[in-house]
């Protein structure tokens, strides 16, 4: 089984690009996390699942809606600033029980008092549905940060 966690708040503008990416991944059990995805690694443990991506904006300084691989190492170092935990604390969490886990960060153009995604954002959204429904795990991978 794969799981998508898809962190964000979806009323800062670009802060749901994980959110949106949860809704619009086919074939994968797609969670909502929204702002404590904490909340949910314990339903995904028990899941026990081959394969965790979550899924945030992140500050990479590239484009916006471009998206790379965040190694664990640097996860606090890009992720939104929005959540109640840092997303290290999540993943070293999952690692214990999961059989893998990948953080994807899409780049924001604007985190702003405001709903939708910017076309740009939307744009990179779709390109990593589709990278993550076509089973191209591997070129994902390989674009890392």
């Amino acid at each position: 089984m794969r799981v998508l966690m898809g962190v964000g708040n979806e009323f800062r503008r670009d802060d749901a690009a994980g959110l949106e990416a949860a809704r619009r991944i086919k074939g994968w059990h797609c969670i909502e996390c929204g702002k404590v995805p904490e909340n949910f690694a314990a339903p995904v443990k028990r899941m026990n699942p081959e394969l965790v991506v979550i899924v945030d904006a992140a500050f990479m300084g590239l484009k916006p809606g471009e998206f790379r691989r965040i190694p664990k190492e640097i996860i606090d170092q890009t992720a939104s600033t929005t959540h109640s935990l840092p997303l290290s604390f999540l993943v070293k969490d999952l690692e214990q029980q999961v059989g893998r886990v990948i953080v994807i960060g899409i780049q924001p153009k604007e985190i702003t008092d405001s709903e939708g995604l910017s076309p740009e954002v939307g744009r990179g959204v779709d390109a990593l549905a589709l990278l993550l429904r076509s089973g191209r795990l591997p070129e994902l991978l390989a674009l890392q940060h």
